[in-house]
């Protein structure tokens, strides 16, 4: 038998199906790429994020460090204060002896020291809060950026494969044909 009108079309056929399989194929790898670009791109804005907060965070640590200083020196200044009053006050009378007045001086200097050492442990524990933060942002931002799943390109043996399946239904349909007299399929060529 020739190769006939139909025989053309079942090529023409097939034909066009490895080039709908090629199509699809490209389009699914293109969409992969932009998919994964933008997961690249979302975790990248994540990371930034967390270095902004990150100098945030110590910049505040910074501002507290300073603000315990000045405290730490206004409580002083208040301790001496209260100390030069007491001085001017014992100094007017008589009859005080020096160890009521030690005394007095003993009990401003343990309160300014309990001051200092409450605005220390204040300022630890602010301290503290902020490092806390930190690393809950921190784990946070590796827990999202590690379930940020990519997405699998299509695999170009797949393509390759089915490409190599249509050929061969292809060659089966137009490459063999019914013999007549004995009602088998033979080769046409």
């Amino acid at each position: 038998m020739a190769f006939g009108f139909t025989d053309a079309l079942s090529l023409g056929a097939f034909a066009v199906k490895g080039y709908q399989n090629r199509q699809s194929f490209n389009f699914d790898l293109q969409n992969a790429y932009i998919q994964n670009q933008k997961r690249v791109f979302d975790a990248h804005q994540r990371n930034e994020t967390l270095r902004i907060n990150e100098q945030l965070i110590s910049e505040q640590k910074a501002l507290e460090a300073k603000a315990l200083g000045f405290d730490l020196r206004d409580i002083a200044m208040e301790a001496r204060r209260a100390k030069a009053s007491s001085l001017a006050q014992f100094s007017g009378q008589a009859g005080i002896d020096s160890q009521s007045f030690y005394a007095h001086n003993i009990n401003i200097s343990r309160q300014g020291a309990q001051a200092r050492a409450r605005r220390t442990l204040n300022y630890g524990t602010r301290v503290r809060r902020l490092d806390v933060e930190m690393v809950s942002k921190r784990r946070a931002t590796v827990a999202a950026n590690r379930s940020a799943s990519f997405t699998l390109a299509p695999d170009t043996t797949g393509l390759a494969l089915s490409q190599l399946g249509l050929g061969i239904s292809a060659f089966e349909k137009v490459g063999f044909e019914l013999d007549p007299k004995t009602g088998k399929q033979v080769p046409r060529f």
